[in-house]
């Protein structure tokens, strides 16, 4: 099944050539001589207007026409009545002066205060009766609409009604019905970027395509209504006020906002476990250093005997007066579903707000923010609900909006909470609006319905992968949904020195490499795990697939050392 080459080739490779890249690897790059930097590759032919060279490029409408999106011409939008032509001044020369005064002016011929010429209401009837607030205020005093209308959209969008009549396949053809992945990747890590759903990526695609035929009209007068009405179907998704969240780029830019707006003195502790972020840890630290205020960590023993043990934990070491606690509502790379109902009560009895990076929960978990009690949580839309990259929110409490900034100060800043980060800069929205695309392609299909299948499928696939390599689990199985953390034989690390990150790494670049399997491998306190993930458009045999990939690699008695 596999291709017989050689695994000592493959651990001969320098890390550069068949390991990943990471953030820190920016600083080698940019600073490699001319002579030694080779850029990368484009995976699909670009321009290179190479045409040029032998002609001149004609600017002027043939430029527009051939380079650019701009509509051939601009057509302004309609007035909901009529409005004056002032065509007789076609054929007539305007009067200036007291007739045109007369004519197009309200100026009366002398000012005469403090009448005015008309009758105004006097609202002597609350006098003598009281002011009825609510609807019937509403609908007596003031324009506004019965209901809010969401905005159309300039195109036809997928509606995905055909699942009304029939039901969904999930496995192989939905992966070709609604997602892009290669059919030759065995990919079980949608748990790391996602995957976006196919409609949604083309939504956002002709919003791109659209806004470039206007770009003012789109920006200045259409683009604020789609994002607001985005985020009120988010909203009531994750069943919250839509006023109680905003949309942002990505869980690291809200958790950035919330961390750096709060105000922390020296010795003022903040509260995290050892499977926090690495990322979020490092926001900490840096904050930490700007305010000297400290943090404590407490380790999480693996592996987990169940829910009680992480209770236990918070409930010993968390103390009162604590400034701030942070949680992963799933942590990354040991996916269990943190007991957040039962942790957030503890923290509001001793005095401590909560924030929680919940990078992995929408579309993994039911959502109830209004229910959960958190002060401040945020998630990523472009990973498990599958909304085109750069999507996600936080969510603030209202009495603790007013001291949250965004990360970017723009035109929005003191105008309330939606206004500071609704606009971040001229940028790409049109993940924002697209979501609106998943968000319906969710509803159709039943969330339920998703759910399930993700949740059984993960967990028949880490049982099946625990009797075939004779191993455990991390934690019980019940507390794992979307991802699971299967230990990996220890035959296949046992004459390692040292069990961590650079073990694992090689292990994952081996069945990329090798197997074309996009898995990863976790090093957890000596012990190494592989995190599976499971999706609509996964299917057993993609697990089965690692499976014997491991158990191959076992067989061949493959380790760090063997070359």
């Amino acid at each position: 099944m596999f291709a017989d080459t050689s695994l000592s080739n493959f651990v001969k490779m320098s890390k550069r050539d068949f390991g990943s890249f990471h953030s820190s690897n920016a600083e080698e790059l940019i600073n490699a001589s001319e002579a030694c930097y080779k850029p990368p590759d484009q995976p699909f032919d670009v321009p290179t207007f190479t045409e040029y060279h032998s002609e001149s490029i004609q600017f002027g409408a043939k430029c527009r026409q051939k380079h650019f999106y701009l509509e051939v011409c601009y057509k302004p939008p309609d007035q909901p009545f009529d409005v004056p032509t002032f065509i007789a001044c076609h054929s007539e020369s305007i009067q200036f002066g007291a007739k045109c005064r007369q004519k197009h002016f309200y100026l009366e011929a002398c000012y005469k205060p403090p009448d005015q010429p008309f009758d105004v209401p006097t609202f002597t009837e609350y006098h003598s009766e009281s002011i009825q607030f609510g609807a019937k205020c509403r609908q007596r005093h003031f324009y506004l609409e019965a209901c809010y209308k969401p905005p159309d959209q300039p195109f036809d969008v997928p509606t995905f009604t055909e699942y009304h009549s029939e039901s969904i396949q999930f496995g192989a053809k939905c992966r070709q019905r609604h997602f892009y992945l290669e059919d030759s990747c065995t990919f079980i890590n949608h748990g790391a970027m996602g995957a976006v759903l196919k409609e949604a990526m083309e939504v956002a695609q002709k919003w791109q395509i659209y806004t470039e035929s206007q770009p003012l009209r789109v920006i200045d007068r259409e683009l604020i209504p789609q994002l607001v009405h985005s985020a009120r179907r988010l909203a009531k998704f994750v069943n919250c006020d839509p006023s109680e969240l905003v949309l942002v780029a990505n869980v690291s830019s809200a958790l950035s906002a919330v961390v750096n707006s709060l105000q922390f003195q020296p010795g003022e502790k903040i509260f995290c476990l050892s499977v926090t972020y690495g990322a979020l840890k490092k926001l900490l630290r840096h904050r930490c250093s700007e305010t000297e205020a400290v943090i404590q960590e407490e380790l999480v023993q693996f592996p987990l005997t169940g829910k009680q043990q992480v209770l236990d934990l918070v409930k010993d070491k968390l103390e009162p007066g604590t400034k701030l606690a942070v949680f992963d509502h799933i942590p990354s790379n040991t996916p269990f579903v943190m007991p957040l109902e039962e942790i957030i009560p503890l923290c509001k009895e001793r005095g401590v707000p909560v924030l929680i990076d919940g990078a992995h929960a929408l579309g993994s978990l039911p959502l109830n923010l209004a229910a959960l009690g958190a002060d401040y949580y945020t998630s990523n839309a472009h990973k498990w609900l599958c909304a085109p990259k750069g999507c996600a929110f936080l969510y603030a409490r209202k009495e603790l909006q007013h001291d949250i900034n965004p990360c970017v100060i723009s035109h929005g800043f003191e105008g309330g909470f939606h206004s500071k980060f609704i606009w971040q800069g001229l940028k790409d929205y049109s993940a924002f609006i697209a979501l609106r695309t998943v968000l319906d392609f969710w509803e159709v299909v039943k969330p339920e319905n998703i759910r399930l299948y993700i949740n059984s499928l993960t967990k028949d696939a880490a049982t099946m992968l625990t009797k075939c390599w004779d191993t455990a689990l991390a934690a019980p199985e019940d507390m794992f949904r979307s991802m699971c953390l299967v230990q990996l034989p220890a035959a296949l690390y046992q004459t390692s020195s040292t069990v961590n990150y650079n073990t694992a790494e090689e292990i994952q670049s081996i069945l990329f490499h090798r197997y074309n399997i996009e898995v990863p491998i976790k090093a957890v306190q000596g012990e190494l795990y592989v995190r599976i993930s499971a999706h609509i458009y996964n299917q057993m045999s993609d697990y089965e697939t690692l499976a014997e990939a491991i158990t191959q690699l076992v067989k061949e008695k493959w380790t760090r050392g063997n070359t």
